[in-house]
C-alpha cells in the first residue's frame, strides 16, 4: 500500500485537548490531483510546501498554517507566460462526522485517529490560484502592429483596409437572402 504523506495520526492530540503537533511536509503537486484554475496551473512535478500546526480542542482538531507552491499560466491580456508564487494562510477544523456532515463545508472529517490533510491542501491551492493572471499591472495586451497575419508576404499591406484579415474574404461572398 502506498504511503500517504498528508495523512497524519492525531490519536494523542484527540485524547489530550490543548496539545499541539507541527506538520511540515513537501509533497509533489501530482499527488494532489489536477491543480488547474482558469489559465493558471501547478505542474505535477512542482512541490507543495505544507507548514501546519494541528491543535486539539474538545471534539475537534484545528489545522492552521500555510501552504506554498509555484504556479504558471498565460497573461489574460497579452497571452505571455506568467509565473508566480502562491502562499495561502489557512485555518480549518477537522471534526467527527457524528457532529454533522463534512460535505456541508463546515469542517473536514476526522477519520478515527487520523486526519487526511490532502483535501485541505488541495482546496487551499485551488482557491488561491489566480483565475485570469496578469504579467504585470501595466500590461496593455497584444500589439496588433507587431503581428503580421499569416500568409501576408506583401510589406505594403496588399489590402485597402488594413483592419480586415484576408483569410476571411470568402465570407464576403455569402448571401443570406
Amino acid at each position: 500500500m502506498a504511503r500517504r504523506p498528508l495523512r497524519v495520526g492525531v490519536g494523542d492530540l484527540v485524547r489530550h485537548p490543548g496539545t499541539r503537533h507541527e506538520v511540515e511536509r513537501s509533497v509533489p503537486a501530482g499527488g494532489l490531483g489536477s491543480l488547474v484554475v482558469g489559465a493558471s496551473r501547478v505542474d505535477p512535478g512542482v512541490d507543495v510546501e505544507v507548514d501546519l500546526v494541528l491543535e486539539s480542542q474538545p471534539g475537534t482538531v484545528v489545522a492552521s498554517g500555510t501552504v506554498a507552491t509555484r504556479w504558471h499560466g498565460e497573461c489574460r491580456r497579452c497571452l505571455g507566460e506568467v509565473v508566480g508564487e502562491l502562499r495561502a494562510e489557512l485555518r480549518e477544523v477537522f471534526g467527527d462526522e457524528s457532529e454533522g456532515d463534512p460535505d456541508d463545508g463546515d469542517f473536514y472529517a476526522l477519520e478515527g485517529d487520523e486526519v487526511d490533510l490532502e483535501p485541505l491542501v488541495r482546496d487551499a491551492v485551488l482557491l488561491n490560484l489566480p483565475v485570469a493572471p496578469l504579467c504585470g499591472d501595466d500590461c496593455r495586451g497584444p500589439v496588433p502592429d507587431a503581428f503580421v497575419p499569416a500568409g501576408d508576404d506583401d510589406p505594403d499591406g496588399g489590402s485597402d483596409d488594413p483592419s480586415r484579415d484576408p483569410r476571411w474574404a470568402a465570407l464576403d461572398d455569402l448571401d443570406f437572402d
